[in-house]
């Protein structure tokens, strides 16, 4: 019945009034919906994707199960994070605030954020704040960021660790403290955006060419190095020519190069099918590593695929077959261009640069104080900024070396004789530097830089027991040197564990340990 007399209400109205009802119907359903809406949980990830609880939820399942529920899928979203499985895969943090980012990879470590970093930083406090009053009800208030740490979770996205000023709602007013905020920005689902063709993996009949300039007095050690190079390299590599620069021989013949010469030979007869290429070359100057690879160099084809790279450093294959992915493109390309007879230039040359790990500077060392470093989010002078100390490897060909300048100073570039004479007063560390200003001052060449900590490098007295081993020390740095290297990179993993784990008392203790140590 009432159904019924409702029916002919309706069937007596006029359109207009029909309208009305109708209009009014739908206004009612709407506020039904928003209000039962908002009485269930929602939480949101940051990458845009909220879950919703709305059609998954039963009537049975309570609040707490609701919660754990959705934290399971996010964790399950998220996945795992990502665990090094030694320490030169780890990665680092960036320390930044709303104006200044301090990067480990730069040779400034503080810089001021540009602008779509710091509109960044800002969206990403906007999206936090849903995820602070996520339990129901505006209880907080960001009054600003204090500041945060960042990285690059291969696994999950990227990472955030923030410190902000927050203001708590209370019904007798406000009170402020500080909170530790971590967030995730997920990954969002792969695309390709380019796609370059390498060609065929590098052949082991491929010629890989070695440079070893070192002082005549330190020349019988090259074969303990050369022992540990053979296990790693020549397994996949068959066609190898070492080029032997001797530095300052004086009257000595070069009969007494013969042990050398017979260990070379025990070590192509203990590698079957190894085709081993000796060049000997004995120069009186004084020991320069620039020098000596800018000397072998002369006998080298253009085309040549150089690893430029100093005796303290070991490799393993994947290491040069990266190498020469990276110097590939551009022959790919000139045989491309030559099959089509085009006139058109070819693309920029092609400089692979590792960075293979970074250490504190030397006040964090050298400092007998402790008490800058207990502070972990302290970055200054007493702490130590993020800087290079190391020698840069470098993947280049011989003619993209000539063409940029080696060595040598854009002043002497255009003199082959002070070219040399120049090359033959630096340092390994000072002719790396000018290399890569070269590169980068010319544009004539795309430098592409390698992140810290590259799988396939390794220092001789980070991975070998004993600290220092003797053949590390080729002129290269004293002993006192690299142990002072070794503390200055035990300090840099216990700052950084210190920051990972958040424990303020043991990593305090666990740094002033490090500072103090010597390391025998």
């Amino acid at each position: 019945l009432p159904l019924k007399s409702t029916i002919m209400r309706v069937g007596r109205l006029k359109i207009t009034e029909l309208l009305k009802f109708l209009v009014a119907c739908g206004i009612g359903y709407t506020l039904r919906v928003l209000i039962e809406s908002s009485n269930y949980k929602y939480s949101s990830s940051l990458a845009g994707e909220r879950l919703n609880a709305v059609n998954s939820i039963s009537e049975s399942e309570t609040v707490e199960q609701t919660r754990k529920r959705l934290c399971g899928d996010i964790h399950e979203q998220l996945k795992m994070p990502y665990r090094p499985g030694h320490e030169n895969e780890t990665i680092e943090y960036r320390f930044f605030t709303l104006d200044t980012l301090y990067d480990v990879h730069r040779s400034v470590p503080r810089t001021s954020l540009k602008k779509y970093q710091s509109n960044d930083i800002r969206q990403l406090l906007h999206e936090a704040f849903p995820l602070l009053n996520a339990e129901g009800g505006h209880r907080f208030d960001i009054d600003g960021l204090r500041g945060g740490y960042e990285r690059i979770d291969p696994l999950r996205g990227k990472e955030y660790i923030m410190y902000l000023n927050l203001s708590r709602r209370k019904r007798t007013g406000k009170s402020s403290e500080i909170a530790q905020l971590r967030l995730v920005r997920p990954f969002s689902s792969l695309y390709v955006t380019s796609r370059t063709h390498y060609g065929a993996r590098p052949t082991a009949h491929e010629a890989v060419h070695l440079i070893l300039p070192a002082p005549f007095e330190l020349v019988s050690h090259l074969l303990a190095w050369l022992g540990d190079f053979s296990k790693r390299v020549f397994p996949s590599a068959r066609n190898v020519q070492v080029s032997l620069v001797v530095f300052n021989p004086g009257n000595n013949s070069p009969e007494q190069l013969k042990p050398l010469r017979d260990g070379l030979s025990r070590l192509e007869h203990a590698r079957p099918g190894l085709h081993l290429t000796q060049n000997l070359i004995l120069t009186q100057r004084r020991f320069s590593s620039a020098f000596g690879k800018r000397l072998a160099m002369k006998r080298l084809p253009m085309k040549a695929e150089l690893v430029l790279a100093d005796l303290f450093f070991q490799f393993r294959p994947d290491f040069f077959d990266r190498c020469r992915s990276a110097l590939m493109q551009q022959q790919l390309a000139e045989q491309q261009r030559d099959d089509n007879d085009e006139q058109a230039p070819g693309p920029s040359d092609s400089v692979l640069s590792v960075v293979p790990f970074s250490l504190y500077s030397k006040e964090f060392s050298a400092s007998s104080s402790t008490t800058a470093a207990i502070d972990s989010l302290s970055i200054d002078k007493s702490t130590g900024y993020w800087d290079h100390e190391s020698r840069d490897i470098y993947c280049i060909r011989r003619r993209t070396f000539d063409k940029v300048g080696g060595f040598t100073s854009s002043s002497s570039t255009s003199s082959k004789l002070s070219a040399d004479s120049e090359a033959g007063q630096l340092l390994s560390t000072e002719a790396n530097r000018r290399l890569f200003a070269n590169i980068v001052r010319r544009g004539s060449a795309t430098i592409e830089l390698v992140r810290s900590a590259d799988p396939g490098v390794y220092l001789n007295h980070h991975v070998l027991p004993g600290g220092c081993p003797r053949y590390a020390l080729f002129g290269y740095m004293t002993l006192a040197e690299c142990r002072a290297r070794l503390d200055r990179s035990l300090a840099s993993r216990v700052s950084l564990a210190e920051r990972m784990l958040g424990s303020a008392d043991d990593a305090a203790a666990a740094a002033a340990g490090a500072t103090g140590t010597t390391v025998g």
